[in-house]
């Protein structure tokens, strides 16, 4: 795939500076146009890494139940004035590496931008802080509605990451 230049380069300059003839302050703007260029896209492999992470985060909430996500399931139930019934726990696919693998995918886009400027390191470090406290709060739910099966699957599993599933 091709780039286009970040900033203009004049016709002229870019073809004296080729040539090498013509004036000299030309061929410094093709230099400048195009160290410019390098430098914007020097970050790509990072970039690479923010695409992973946000792809992690999508794949990870197929790996469950999007009606109950995003609360629709309860929302029925609650409607018609029903209980809601709960979904069996499993433990599969990411789960199995992962007890929260959809902030793993947010943490990962979050922390590995083509360029970390300091609204966005702000914005991580209180992103961050904020899954962080998530997790414990909603670790503690999760005890409280799975139990023991529940807690064995934290002794085995990480909170973001494992590198022995079922160990």
């Amino acid at each position: 795939m091709e780039c286009a230049p970040c900033s203009p380069i004049p016709e002229s300059g870019l073809l004296r500076a080729g040539l090498g003839c013509g004036d000299p302050a030309d061929a410094g703007v093709v230099a400048a146009s195009r160290s410019q260029h390098l430098a914007n896209h020097r970050h790509s492999s990072l970039a690479d890494v923010v695409h992973i992470g946000w792809a992690y985060l999508l794949a990870a909430s197929f790996a469950i139940n999007h009606f109950d996500l995003f609360g629709l399931r309860q929302a029925w139930y609650a409607s018609r004035n029903e209980d809601c019934p709960d979904l069996a726990f499993k433990e599969h696919w990411m789960y199995r590496y992962s007890r929260h693998p959809i902030m793993l995918g947010v943490l990962i886009g979050i922390w590995f931008p083509a360029h970390m400027d300091g609204s966005r390191l702000m914005l991580s470090i209180g992103l961050s802080l904020y899954m962080l406290i998530g997790i414990y709060f909603e670790e503690r739910d999760l005890v409280r509605q799975w139990g023991a099966q529940y807690e064995d699957y934290k002794k085995r599993v990480g909170a973001l990451w494992t590198l022995k599933p079922g160990a």
